[in-house]
């Protein structure tokens, strides 16, 4: 959220090794995903057969929680490393054995909608699925979880950003202003991942159409939300997509991306199996706050 990850991931380390010398298992398990995580982000090296061997142990031990946990923390970071193809495999595994109850299920359900309304998808049935994660999401926000309210708005923008009107002027203008109510939400409750966020998809989706002010502006502001929340293996990633779009402020991104490429793919199908098992046995202006 709106945690640095920097500190945050110096004590997940410490939490981690605190679970380790005390033996305390499932809490190790649950430290090192999201140590896997914050690595991811921030650049820092992490061994890839380290993740499969985490995944794998909560598979034998019938921890389908964790395992799911895993799975989403690597649709997540799948989506921001724009990898996609392995995003949207998470993102099927994941519909296939829904727990609302989990705590990571809203950013699930954000994520999810992100990947679904994704041109890639290239479906109309994706389109539907996406549409019924932004009625969840609208649910929780009508029981006055205001959690879950910058997440609908960037999913409203991006859903308006997939419906391309004739007037292309005003379908744009609608469009940035979906946007810019998202960053604003975001900013407002200081949830620095996901102001980064809309700003990324904002610029992305102006640069599309050729219109480099607006992407400048959107995408030089991600970058310099992504280093101020320490993920700085992402700022770093986009310095080297965006290379003469984003300008670099202070020089703070300082993380390698070796971290965020060598994020071991974990496989779907481990969840499949184990889903399968489990039933036997129990027959994602510019106006900022």
């Amino acid at each position: 959220a709106g945690l640095n990850l920097v500190h945050l991931h110096e004590d997940i380390k410490k939490a981690f090794r605190t679970a380790d010398d005390c033996n305390l298992g499932r809490f190790k398990v649950m430290m090192a995903q999201l140590l896997f995580f914050t690595s991811h982000l921030t650049g820092d090296k992490t061994d890839p057969r380290e993740e499969e061997m985490v995944y794998n142990e909560c598979i034998s031990r019938g921890d389908y929680a964790n395992a799911r946990r895993q799975l989403t923390f690597t649709m997540i970071v799948s989506y921001l490393c724009e990898d996609f193809e392995q995003a949207q495999e998470c993102e099927k595994e994941l519909r296939k054995d829904e727990q609302k109850a989990e705590p990571l299920y809203l950013f699930r359900l954000l994520y999810s909608g992100l990947i679904l309304y994704n041109p890639q998808s290239g479906s109309r049935s994706s389109q539907r699925l996406a549409d019924k994660t932004l009625t969840a999401l609208e649910k929780y926000c009508e029981m006055g979880n205001k959690n879950a309210l910058h997440m609908l708005l960037l999913l409203k923008a991006e859903r308006l950003a997939t419906q391309k009107r004739h007037k292309k002027k005003t379908w744009i203008e609608r469009v940035r202003s979906c946007f810019d109510e998202a960053i604003r939400a975001a900013g407002r409750g200081g949830v620095l991942s996901i102001q980064a966020l809309a700003n990324e998809r904002a610029g992305a989706f102006h640069l599309a159409f050729g219109d480099s002010n607006w992407a400048v502006s959107y995408l030089s502001r991600a970058h310099t939300l992504y280093q101020n929340w320490g993920a700085a293996g992402k700022a770093r990633q986009m310095e080297e997509k965006y290379t003469d779009l984003i300008q670099v402020s202070s020089g703070r991104s300082s993380g390698l991306t070796s971290g965020i490429r060598s994020r071991q793919r974990v496989s779907a199908k481990h969840l499949r199996n184990s889903a399968s098992q489990q039933l036997q046995m129990e027959s994602p202006i510019i106006t900022t706050t």
